[in-house]
């Protein structure tokens, strides 16, 4: 989270690869890394959680957006991109 968060790449990456769960959620408030990189315009991040199967329709417990609604609603277009590039939004 703190990675997602602060656009920490190379660690994200190391924590992905030894096994860090990228849909992690946590109870408290439904955020998972790759809503917190939505939010905060961390797109490469971004892409490395997707790489790493993060569920980018998992939805954030208190405002029920998903990555790419909570990127629209924060004007993120470099993580917007990303989730585009990554998955196929469906309806």
């Amino acid at each position: 989270m703190h990675a997602a968060n602060r656009g920490l790449v190379k660690i994200a990456k190391h924590l992905l690869g030894r096994g860090a769960d990228p849909n992690y959620l946590v109870e408290a408030d439904g955020r998972h890394a790759l809503s917190v990189a939505a939010r905060q315009g961390q797109h490469r991040v971004a892409s490395v959680l997707l790489e790493a199967n993060a569920d980018p329709d998992l939805r954030h417990t208190a405002t029920n957006y998903n990555a790419l609604l909570e990127a629209c609603h924060y004007g993120q277009v470099g993580v917007i991109r990303a989730i585009l590039k990554h998955h196929v939004v469906r309806e």
